[in-house]
């Protein structure tokens, strides 16, 4: 009888560690206030993982508490930290192909953003954070635009002998090659610069312009209109050797609340533009949009300064360039028949890096969109890409002969 109550006894006690070690805290930080729209996406996928009843909980650090925000990608890639929301190209000193997230023209508009989200691109670079320990749960682009202390900047000719802040290496190069002078910190840090004299100008988020309430520190407002030149991707990230580690039921409740909060960013990204104008313009600030030509000699001063340097600096710069000029969606409408599963589902990614590293030929190849939102298909044509559609299973050769529209435009 002792025996088998000490049987018995230690079973309840292996019970209990076990429900002891399903259960999960994970910690997130970001720089933001509780009123920013990342932050609020953060309370998304919190309170999603929260009504679930999985047995996980996501404390959020905000306003910078946990970490300083160019701080935080190295711990959530050593296991310190569980997940972050911040400007990916924050981290573009230890994996350079980042900075590309914050390239100057390269996005269009907020839908643009989207489908870069979706696309053999951004695949690319999540095997980069792969190598990091790091995973994306939640997509997200804003977009931005400048602010002067003493005058509107709309043109490359308005910088020249200012103090500015840029949010990364791309669009630092590009205002140093217009003639300011740069100084670099958190978007958190440019009240402070601005009242102190440190500053003259700044560009960054619509969202952070307004979070940090710089409409009391500036008189000249130039927010994201028809045209952006800045647009910057802020995902939500998750260490993940932390994911692997939850169980499977805790896994399906972050990537559907994650899901729900990607689907949230994405609106609330195009509302959050309109919205800083009015706050700016409330405020008494001046208001000045950027023309179309305004925008091409950004763009022309770009491609002679950021996109020659990490042409020059990053290994495979080109090769994801080049990805970035061909991709487009196929129309919802056009029937595919997917009688090829194994192969869709094994080969994409071996696709698309074929296709974006060669050198010659024409292909067109069809690959899954890696989403939690929905699927759908993105097509993949590149006039100097290897192969032919020969190559492709018999189902999907005729893709190859159907007009698309390019994802660049």
């Amino acid at each position: 009888m002792k025996t088998n109550f000490l049987t018995t006894a230690t079973m309840v006690a292996a019970m209990g560690l076990a429900t002891v070690v399903s259960a999960a805290e994970l910690r997130l930080s970001h720089q933001w206030s509780n009123k920013d729209v990342r932050h609020k996406v953060a309370q998304i996928v919190a309170d999603g993982v929260a009504a679930a009843n999985v047995d996980l909980e996501i404390k959020i650090f905000g306003s910078k508490s946990l970490f300083k925000p160019r701080e935080q990608y190295r711990p959530l890639s050593l296991g310190q930290l569980d997940m972050t929301v911040l400007p990916l190209s924050y981290a573009g000193g230890r994996q350079p192909a980042f900075n590309l997230t914050l390239m100057p023209g390269l996005v269009k508009n907020h839908d643009h953003a989207a489908r870069l989200s979706a696309s053999p691109f951004m695949a690319a670079l999540e095997e980069k954070m792969a190598e990091d320990d790091v995973m994306v749960l939640v997509h997200g682009y804003l977009a931005g635009g400048f602010v002067g202390k003493d005058k509107c900047i709309t043109h490359p000719d308005d910088v020249a002998g200012l103090q500015t802040r840029a949010a990364g290496k791309a669009f630092e190069q590009m205002l140093a090659g217009a003639g300011a002078s740069i100084t670099g910190m958190a978007s958190s840090e440019i009240y402070n610069a601005m009242q102190t004299g440190i500053l003259n100008a700044a560009n960054t988020s619509s969202s952070s312009f307004v979070s940090y309430r710089i409409y009391e520190q500036v008189s000249c407002y130039t927010p994201a209109g028809d045209v952006a030149l800045w647009f910057m991707y802020q995902p939500l990230l998750m260490n993940k050797s932390a994911f692997e580690a939850l169980n499977a039921e805790q896994q399906a409740a972050l990537l559907t609340a994650s899901a729900e909060a990607e689907a949230f960013y994405l609106e609330e990204a195009k509302k959050e533009d309109a919205a800083s104008e009015a706050v700016f313009r409330d405020a008494g600030v001046e208001i000045k949009q950027m023309s179309p030509a305004d925008f091409e000699a950004w763009r022309a001063l770009a491609k002679e300064t950021s996109y020659k340097s990490f042409v020059a600096d990053v290994p495979g710069g080109q090769a994801l360039i080049t990805c970035l000029g061909g991709l487009a969606a196929l129309p919802a409408a056009y029937p595919i028949r997917t009688t090829y599963p194994h192969f869709i589902k094994d080969s994409w990614h071996g696709w698309s890096k074929l296709c974006c590293h060669s050198a010659h030929g024409k292909q067109l190849i069809l690959t899954h969109r890696r989403s939690t939102l929905k699927h759908r298909w993105i097509l993949f044509r590149r006039h100097d890409c290897l192969g032919s559609c020969d190559n492709l299973p018999d189902d999907l050769r005729p893709i190859c002969s159907q007009p698309i529209h390019d994802l660049a435009n």
